[in-house]
């Protein structure tokens, strides 16, 4: 997660459940948008973002439910549409934004 976002005027950023072998290009995206956010154009709650590369996905920005973050505003990037998912259609992580 971001820190310091709210000097800005910005919410912080969080990702959940990445892969162990995917946190430090994860981490670089999340600190890649949060310079968008500051920069360019403030990131808000259902906004979606196209991230290109090798592995082509779609992200949505939503309102954190993580009490850690207090009164502070945060937002979880979210993937769409499975984007970690197993492969399987029935299975729950697809709902949970979880990755096994």
């Amino acid at each position: 997660h971001t820190m310091g976002m709210a000097k800005y005027g910005r919410p912080e950023l969080e990702r959940r459940n990445v892969p162990m072998e995917f946190a430090e290009p994860a981490a670089c995206q999340l600190n890649d948008w949060a310079l968008y956010s500051i920069n360019e154009k403030e990131i808000k709650p259902g906004e979606t973002l196209m991230q290109d590369g090798w592995l082509p996905t779609r992200y949505q920005f939503v309102q954190s439910p993580d009490p850690f973050w207090g009164d502070t505003p945060a937002l979880r990037v979210a993937p769409l549409a499975g984007a970690f998912g197993c492969g399987n259609p029935e299975c729950q992580c697809r709902q949970a934004d979880e990755v096994h």
